[in-house]
């Protein structure tokens, strides 16, 4: 696991933390895996953003906080959440809170120096 820490830092020199309500690992029926990180809002969990799961390692827990290191194009995440956990669905759930919260009003991960626009 440190050699994984290591590497991203190698090869993603910019470092960028955000801090989420929650950390999901959504399997979606067979057919792909990915990382949905939430916010708790005015009594409703909305999507924050969203990556496949490839690029990602979860570190596990520091303290009461979950970490996952996400190697996101040119930016090295450090995604902090005080809760994780792993679904089973049939549906998208990034996808189906789309209902609730458009992805252009989403807060959105924190923009990283060097980072390529438009994700």
């Amino acid at each position: 696991m440190k050699a994984v820490l290591l590497l991203a830092m190698i090869a993603f020199p910019h470092r960028v933390e955000d801090r989420v309500d929650a950390i999901e690992l959504n399997h979606v029926a067979d057919s792909f895996s990915q990382w949905i990180f939430w916010e708790f809002d005015r009594g409703q969990w909305l999507v924050v953003d969203w990556r496949f799961s490839k690029n990602a390692t979860l570190l596990g827990r520091r303290g009461d906080d979950w970490i996952l290191i996400l190697n996101d194009r040119w930016v090295s995440r450090e995604i902090v959440a005080k809760r994780y956990w792993v679904t089973n669905t049939r549906i998208d759930r990034e996808v189906e809170n789309r209902k609730t919260c458009s992805p252009g009003k989403r807060r959105g991960l924190s923009r990283g120096q060097g980072e390529v626009p438009g994700r």
